[in-house]
């Protein structure tokens, strides 16, 4: 009986070990996760001000450094863009409009020929 004692003992105690091991092992990857958590949320924040930032002088260059007559040929070229983007939709539009109207044409006259057959008399063998 004492033999028996004794091994639940042994048992009881690396079992209380390693669950005492792992109850540690988990509590500093809590600890490491929070701070993580929370360096990521201030480097968030940090990115998102650099990047205001960034913006904000980008504009200031735009406006200070660039030359009136740079700004106005590089506005003209946009505009010429999106003007050939223009002209070039309208021709897909009309295209389509005409494709669309083909179709109709199309379908009235399969339909008068769908009549057409309906009506007839069945040929006489």
């Amino acid at each position: 009986m004492n033999i028996d004692v004794t091994m639940i003992s042994l048992v009881l105690a690396i079992a209380g070990g390693a669950l005492g091991l792992w109850w540690r092992i988990e509590a500093r990857a809590a600890v490491e996760r929070h701070e993580r958590q929370d360096t990521e949320q201030k480097l968030t924040g940090e990115i998102a001000v650099l990047r205001d930032r960034l913006n904000s002088f980008e504009l200031d260059v735009t406006r200070n450094f660039v030359p009136a007559a740079y700004q106005e040929k590089m506005e003209m070229r946009f505009l010429g863009s999106i003007d050939k983007l223009a002209s070039r939709l309208e021709v897909v539009v009309s295209r389509i409009e005409t494709m669309g109207n083909q179709l109709i044409r199309m379908n009235a006259v399969v339909m008068k020929v769908d009549e057409a057959l309906q009506n007839s008399d069945p040929p006489r063998t």
